[in-house]
């Protein structure tokens, strides 16, 4: 651990990720309980630690009794499952085994999760414990929307466009700064997830690609085709599962980004720059009544502590951990930054808020499912993941979390995409009209004729597009589904172009419109 521990202080914990992901390290202990820096854990390889829990449960039912009485009898009510989550947390033993439930077994391949808990005092451990027990139901349903999450097409199609945008938002940076930045380069290295550093070696890239090689090389995760190409998944996304495309995905925000936490500069650094500040906002108050957020702050909710290693613990006493107790939401490791910054890759790109969503709700499957729990830093859930995401106008209520996953229900980008045709198409006679109109008097230079076929043929195109459910071959399917969806989109920014243009111009009358279609719906 030393060159790691060195890389946290210097670099922060997402460096330490990095390198603990890609087996560069061992983490010496997975489970135990830090309170007021006495460490509690049965690891025999760790000195000075307590493996009893008598004295840590003594301090939480003095915090118990201490309380209202509406206090004490919730107390009550959970102390049994309190007392042998206590004595699980400090079960480093326990790490990676199988649980003794076969059904649990079964939804848990990894074996057991890790559990590395830091607090400030024995109020925190109590908080701590009573909030992980009372949101065991939502942990297990967080579960089953992922399952769901995981066998949704269309966030797969979402995705997919969301890669093929990618590639040309890199392609169309690449010849703007051609001066400045190696193309040839650039795809070289994604080609074959490898850079050479300052010192002539060679560097793999890509920390989820590694992450998923490694995970199923020890027969502990699903295969993966990513291989070493993270270019192929861009430019053939239909080829690859989901949990490839996100781990893809994710690794292009970091490749894309400036390497701030310790990593190799690339030939694609610094092409994508840092959210807005809002992009970070997390909630700290709802409405009760509807759940949407009233009160919002930039904390993420998380504790970190360098001890023998790092410790990133739910802060018991921030204000957003506080909501989601009062609500039983589950939350582990705080609000994800991840996700801010691949979500707004994918906002420069071009994507729409359904693709967005799409991703996020894909990355959420992906911590659930995929993500090594036996690491030693804890995944996001569904809340840490989607709150954020709301920053982008992805849907999300706190109160019913899993309501936003409505938008993918099965044949639902289809619907979504007939009806914007619908629209589209019941204004086009309209629109033709008033180009008419407007060409009448102008200059050639300055006609609209070509622009309103160019958006007949697109529409026309689209809704042809729409018959992709009849081909046989999946691969096919997929990417006349995409094709399709892109194309709509790109239908309705020509639409909105023509009537800007047709608003400007004193010779038409926009009474014409009937509006255009909502934005958001589109696939």
């Amino acid at each position: 651990m030393p060159h790691a521990l060195t890389l946290q202080r210097s670099a922060g914990n997402a460096a330490v990720n990095r390198v603990l992901g890609s087996g560069g390290a061992a983490t010496p202990v997975q489970r135990l309980v830090l309170v007021g820096g006495k460490a509690h854990s049965n690891d025999p390889g760790l000195p000075g630690s307590e493996p009893s829990t008598e004295s840590l449960w003594e301090s939480v039912v003095q915090v118990a009794e201490r309380g209202t009485e509406e206090e004490r009898a919730e107390f009550a009510k959970y102390r049994e499952q309190m007392r042998a989550q206590l004595d699980k947390w400090v079960d480093d033993q326990a790490v990676g085994r199988p649980h003794p439930d076969p059904d649990r077994a079964r939804t848990r391949p990894l074996g057991r999760k890790r559990q590395s808990r830091s607090y400030r005092n024995a109020e925190e451990l109590h908080a701590a414990l009573l909030g992980w027990v009372k949101q065991k139901p939502g942990r297990r349903e967080e579960r089953a929307l992922a399952e769901q999450v995981r066998g949704s097409s269309d966030i797969d199609r979402h995705l997919d466009a969301l890669l093929v945008k990618i590639k040309e938002y890199i392609n169309q940076h690449m010849e703007r700064y051609a001066a400045s930045l190696n193309w040839q380069r650039l795809w070289e290295e994604l080609s074959t997830s490898q850079v050479k550093a300052r010192n002539g070696k060679m560097v793999p890239l890509g920390t989820y690609r590694q992450h998923l090689a490694r995970m199923a090389k020890e027969g502990r995760g699903e295969p993966t085709r990513i291989g070493n190409d993270m270019a192929a998944v861009m430019k053939h996304p239909e080829k690859y599962g989901q949990a490839d495309k996100i781990a893809v995905l994710h690794d292009l925000m970091e490749y894309l980004s400036d390497p701030r936490h310790g990593g190799t500069r690339t030939a694609g650094s610094d092409v994508l720059g840092d959210p807005v500040a809002n992009r970070f906002l997390n909630t700290q108050e709802i409405d009760p009544a509807t759940g949407q957020r009233t009160k919002s702050t930039t904390s993420r909710g998380m504790r970190s502590q360098l001890w023998n290693g790092p410790l990133v613990t739910r802060d018991e006493a921030d204000p957003t951990t506080k909501l989601a107790r009062r609500h039983n939401v589950p939350v582990w490791a705080g609000q994800s930054n991840t996700m801010v910054r691949t979500l707004f890759l994918g906002e420069v790109a071009g994507g729409t808020s359904r693709e967005l969503g799409a991703m996020a709700w894909a990355l959420f499957a992906f911590w659930r499912i995929n993500y090594d729990h036996t690491w030693r830093l804890a995944y996001h859930t569904l809340h840490e993941t989607l709150d954020g995401a709301s920053n982008y106008g992805v849907p999300y209520n706190m109160l019913d979390r899993g309501a936003g996953l409505a938008d993918y229900r099965p044949g639902t980008q289809l619907r979504d995409m007939r009806e914007t045709i619908a629209a589209l198409r019941g204004d086009l006679a309209g629109l033709g009209e008033a180009v008419k109109e407007h060409d009448r008097g102008s200059p050639d230079h300055l006609a609209l004729a070509g622009q309103y076929q160019t958006l007949r043929e697109k529409v026309d195109k689209a809704a042809k597009g729409t018959g992709y459910m009849w081909l046989s071959d999946p691969e096919k399917r997929a990417v006349a589904r995409r094709e399709a969806a892109l194309t709509l989109q790109d239908a309705f920014y020509e639409y909105t172009s023509l009537c800007e243009a047709l608003a400007r111009s004193p010779r038409t009358d926009p009474d014409w419109l009937s509006g255009p279609p909502d934005w958001t719906e589109l696939g």
